[in-house]
């Protein structure tokens, strides 16, 4: 029962992700752009201070920048960033949080778990880049 109960949460975030960025992330046949703000999910409209897109190889890469006094689970947080590999199911999820945020109180909420990638197995889940202050936290590709 818990393994349902875990899975259902996970689907429920994933949809949340993805129809946030799906509001900011526009297509078109000639490449992407970054929608208009009034597209953005209301939710979060007056969260974000700007929205930057990089083509960049091979990833096309989204920064959202939050408004100050924006936190993930009472840490505060100054960016999102999402990219991808267009054209393919790769990527890469990162929070970037404030200096002033204290990490190891959130690390408990991240979970790793194994999957396959590209024929091997590879765990994913909290990578965190510490230098003497936390920033950033990824999470999945």
């Amino acid at each position: 029962m818990l393994v349902l109960v875990k899975n259902r949460l996970i689907k429920k975030i994933a949809a949340k992700d993805t129809a946030f960025i799906e509001s900011i992330r526009g297509q078109k046949a000639s490449g992407d752009f970054v929608k208009p703000k009034a597209k953005w999910l209301s939710e979060y409209r007056n969260m974000i201070k700007d929205v930057k897109m990089k083509k960049g190889e091979p990833y096309t890469e989204y920064r959202v920048i939050f408004n100050k006094g924006v936190t993930y689970r009472g840490q505060p947080l100054e960016e999102y960033k999402f990219s991808f590999i267009p054209e393919s199911s790769g990527g890469e999820n990162v929070l970037k949080f404030a200096p002033t945020a204290t990490i190891p109180t959130i690390m408990p909420n991240f979970q790793t778990r194994t999957m396959e990638y590209w024929g091997e197995m590879e765990k994913e889940g909290l990578l965190t880049t510490l230098k003497i202050k936390p920033s950033p936290v990824s999470f999945g590709k």
